[in-house]
Parts: C-alpha cells; structure tokens; sequence
C-alpha cells in the first residue's frame, strides 16, 4: 500500500519520495490512490490560498495558490487539457486530431483553453475563500482523479499504445472500487448534505467526456484523462459555488 501511494504521488506530483520509477502493474495498482493524492495536493493549494489571505490579500493568495499547484504538479493535467483541445477542435478526423494531440507544441485551441481554465480558477477561488476552499478543492480533486481511474476502467486506449492503455488494461476492481469510493465518502464527510451534487456533476460530466471521446476518437489518451480530471474539477468547484450561495457546504459551522 506504501509502494502504491508513492508510484502514485510521483506520477501525479513533482515530489521526489522514491528513485524508482513505477513500473507498469506498480501503476496499476497505484491508480487506486490517485484520488487521493488528487485530494492532498488540492488541500494543499487551498492552505496556501488560506494561509496568505491574512498577510497579501484574498487576490494575491489566490494566485499564490494557483502557482503551488503548477509548480507541485509540473502541470500534468493541464499539458492533456491543451493537447486534447488543439486535437479535438483541429483535427476533422480520428487520424488528424490524434496526431496533433502529439504534438508538443500547444496551438490556439490549447492556449484559449487554458486560459479560460485559470480565468475560471481565480474566479470560484476568489468567491469561495479560504474556508469553504479548503473542503471543496479537495473533492474537486478527488473526484477528477477518480474520473481518470473510470475512463480507463471503461474505454479501450485510441492508440493501443501507451501508459493510459497499460494501466486500463491492468486495473483490477478492487483498485477501481477504491479509487471511486475515495472521493464519494471525501464528499460526504467535508461537504455533507452537499456530495450528492458534487459527485452527481463529477459523474455526469466524465460520462459525457467518455461518450464523446468515443466518438471522436474510438477510446482515449493519457491527454484526455487529463482534460477530463479538469473538467470534473471545475465543474464540482462552480456547484460548491453555487451552493454555499444557498446553504454553507459543510455540515457544521466551523467556530
């Protein structure tokens, strides 16, 4: 279980804890945790947004926060977002898009994408603050990470090649029942009566994702996985927002 959750925190994170690379069953196995770790590194970004509101101002924290996690994660998932997007909307066939996705190099498609994605960031950062930041970035994470472990439990690789195809073709139930289960129970311990929103919008948007990467391209990459985990993540984060507009997303006020 050690093992595991370090593949999995060196896949995810720029953190160093072990010289050796995971190796592919390693991965596998480590899929379990990506949730989780999905969940550290979110509560992670949102101390740091909460921690420096007091001394910079919620503006200057919020974007603090946004540089920790690029700089924690090396930005993993957000190299798929750009990739999937200048794939999707260049390329009119199958072939086409997956060879753009190929390419390093990020095209306009990409670059809007991205900066829509940090727009939308700063913005839900801003307006949920730093407490309710620190229940509902977690399960944000959480429940991307989760979608990630269901796209591969679920659709064939488009390449046939790959660590995206490795890893789904060496799941095992237990690793995808816990990587789904992490996330539901995170939720309903931070966020009460809140999770079934959360999770309900986490599952809708990975199904549609799912269903039209299908389409597009016969399966997924490691690229859409990535851009799926960002979807789910801010999708959830704009319900959180919305409900504390309503009702506060814990159970209980905190003192």
């Amino acid at each position: 279980m050690l093992r595991s959750a370090i593949v999995a925190t060196q896949f995810l994170t720029r953190i160093p804890l072990s010289r050796r690379a995971g190796e592919t069953h390693e991965l596998a196995r480590a899929a379990a945790y990506f949730p989780l770790v999905g969940a550290i590194v979110g509560a992670g970004i949102a101390a740091v947004a909460w921690a420096l509101t007091p001394i910079l101002g919620l503006d200057v924290a919020v974007v603090a926060a946004l540089i920790f996690g690029a700089l924690v994660t090396g930005a993993f998932h957000e190299d798929g977002l750009a990739d999937t997007c200048d794939g999707l909307g260049g390329g009119f066939t199958r072939e086409r898009a997956l060879e753009i996705m190929r390419d390093s190099r990020i095209g306009s498609y990409g670059a809007v994408a991205l900066v829509l994605l940090y727009a939308a960031r700063f913005t839900m950062f801003r307006t949920l603050g730093g407490r309710d930041l620190l229940l509902a970035l977690p399960v944000a994470a959480a429940l991307g990470g989760a979608s990630g472990v269901t796209l591969m439990a679920w659709l064939p690789n488009a390449r046939q090649e790959g660590v995206a195809d490795d890893v789904g073709r060496a799941l095992s139930s237990s690793t995808i029942a816990i990587a789904v289960a992490t996330p539901v129970l995170l939720a309903a311990i931070l966020c009460s009566i809140a999770a079934p929103l959360l999770v309900g919008a986490a599952a809708l948007v990975t199904a549609i994702a799912g269903l039209h990467f299908r389409k597009r391209l016969g399966g997924i990459t490691g690229d859409c996985i990535g851009a799926t985990h960002l979807a789910v993540e801010v999708t959830v984060l704009a319900c959180a927002v919305g409900w504390t507009r309503v009702a506060p997303l814990e159970a209980l006020r905190w003192p």
